[in-house]
Parts: C-alpha cells; sequence; structure tokens
C-alpha cells in the first residue's frame, strides 16, 4: 500500500480516463450528467469487495456502498461512503475490523484540457479531491473505490498493541532511544574520566 495518510490528497487517474475493467464499475456519461441532477446509491457485491480487498492488499472487504449526487456544471460528485473491511495492524500481525464513513467531495476535470494553474488552484481545496477524465464518460464506481483507498488508515494497530509486544519483549522507538542515548552516554570517554576522577 501507499504511504499517504487520508489526510494527504492526491491525484487520482484512472487508466485513460475510464475503467471498464477495474473491480468496481459503474459509468455514467456526461450527456447524462446534463440531463438532470443525478442521485444514486451504489453498492459493490461480494466479487467486487473481494476484488477490491485484492487491489488494495487487504484481508476483507464486506461491504462497500456510497450515496452520491453527481452535478455536471462544474462536473462534482457529493456524498457519503461506508465500508467494512479488515486489515492488519503493523506492530501485532492481528487482524482489525474497520468501519470507515467518509465524506466524499470530488471534482472531474478533463485532463486534455486542464491547464496547469487551474489544477493547482483545484487541489488547494483541502475538502476536495480531483480526478482526470478522457472522453465523454466517467467513471464513478472508480472513483468511489480510489475514495475508499484514500480513507484506508495505512498503519493501523490495535488498541492494546504496545502491551503485547511488551509482554514479547519488544521495546519501544522511544525506549530504543533512551537506550541507545545511555549506552552513548555510558561510552563517551569524558563521562569514563569523570568517574576516575570520583
Amino acid at each position: 500500500m501507499a504511504s499517504e495518510t487520508p489526510q494527504e490528497k492526491i491525484l487520482m487517474q484512472a487508466p485513460q480516463g475510464t475503467s471498464f475493467g477495474s473491480e468496481f464499475s459503474y459509468i455514467i456519461t456526461l450527456a447524462e450528467l446534463k440531463l438532470t441532477q443525478n442521485i444514486m446509491a451504489l453498492e459493490a457485491n461480494d466479487k467486487q469487495c473481494a476484488a477490491l480487498a485484492i487491489r488494495f492488499d487487504l484481508p476483507a472487504i464486506y461491504s462497500l456502498k456510497a450515496n452520491i449526487i453527481m452535478a455536471d456544471n462544474p462536473i462534482q460528485m457529493r456524498g457519503q461512503m461506508n465500508a467494512q473491511i479488515d486489515q492488519i495492524c503493523v506492530a501485532t500481525g492481528a487482524t482489525i475490523k474497520s468501519v470507515i464513513e467518509e465524506d466524499i467531495i470530488i471534482n472531474f476535470m478533463e485532463n486534455t484540457t486542464v491547464d496547469p494553474k487551474d489544477s493547482e488552484v483545484q487541489l488547494e481545496d483541502e475538502d476536495c479531491e480531483v480526478m482526470f477524465y478522457n472522453g465523454r464518460e466517467i467513471d464513478i464506481g472508480e472513483a468511489i473505490a480510489q475514495s475508499l483507498y484514500l480513507a484506508i488508515d495505512p498503519f493501523p494497530r490495535i488498541d492494546d498493541a504496545d502491551a503485547i509486544l511488551k509482554k514479547l519483549g519488544v521495546i519501544s522507538e522511544e525506549e530504543m532511544a533512551a537506550k541507545m542515548a545511555q549506552e552513548k552516554q555510558d561510552n563517551n570517554p569524558f563521562a569514563t574520566l569523570s568517574k576516575l576522577k570520583k
């Protein structure tokens, strides 16, 4: 998995702007967006959840749902995503069951006409992600999948991870740093001379 935290904003771009072969694909055309405001409820099935779990290197994804509103001027997705997943604790290797509830705000921009200055302005909005597309179709399922990926804690830990590690004899980074500092001080030749003088 990538090292970005959920707070860090990145550009999201599906291959060639669409994702017909993606694990959770739902295509909507620009023409459909212009007809009316699109209110949708999307839900990944078991097969799609299993495929996304493999893609995101997770033990399991039990559910992925999103209630969204699509607007065409600008092309934007707003709504909420909910997911239930399993993760692996980075400290102990134990399985963690996580519930993710995330607000979604994504601006879709055509990458063939984006001015670099305009894209910088969009990225300054901390509440908004940007996803580029080509052609006349947008894969909103892929956008939801990528929103899930961004919301996943990249370094999950169970609540009692430190206690478990301590029982196993594993010391924390702080304890290691203190031990190394003490060893450095003990090996200092001036400290040795000071002890001899006493």
